[in-house]
């Protein structure tokens, strides 16, 4: 178990090793946290969308509002911390498919499946709101913070078996 703590860390470690490395996770979580914000409330977030480039700024701000409203901060924190973890996870697999030279396309496809997978258990409650079933919403436990729980802790197994890209290489 500790091996696998250890994995995890330095995964973490690795996502913000050096400034481009940085960048590239802060990019990762800035994307992972608009889907998940703009899906709370898609009807409303794509009116805002196309009512021009005005608007997405307050869209945003007002979603993020909404999201406190409804999940409390603690809701805010689980989607914060789900996308640095996720945006570490694109790093981190980024990293393991540059490292092992795959031979071909379909390597990278090999990997799009688990990253799809961790994806939607974080996002769970947006992927509700993405196929209209936003009442469901309000039918979970504690707005969907426990299904965006779940979605971190299997963010971070999947960190905690890839480790270090730099030491770790897919065979």
């Amino acid at each position: 178990m500790s091996t696998f703590l250890y994995n995890i860390a330095n995964a973490l470690r690795y996502s913000v090793a050096t400034p481009q490395i940085a960048i590239a996770t802060g990019s990762g979580m800035i994307v992972t946290f608009l889907v998940l914000i703009l899906s709370t409330f898609p009807r409303y977030a794509y009116q805002l969308f196309v009512a021009g480039p005005e608007y997405w700024d307050y869209m945003v701000i007002s979603l993020i509002e909404l999201t406190v409203v409804e999940a409390g901060y603690l809701g805010i924190g689980l989607i914060l911390t789900y996308a640095f973890v996720t945006g570490s996870l694109f790093v981190i697999l980024y990293g393991q498919i540059r490292n092992s030279k795959p031979q071909g396309v379909q390597a990278v496809f090999g990997v799009a499946p688990g990253i799809f997978a961790a994806g939607c258990a974080g996002c769970g409650a947006g992927v509700l709101g993405l196929i209209g079933i936003t009442g469901a919403l309000a039918s979970l436990p504690f707005h969907g913070n426990g299904i965006r729980a779940l979605g971190i802790f299997l963010v971070l197994y999947a960190l905690g078996k890839l480790g270090d890209p730099r030491y770790c290489k897919i065979p």
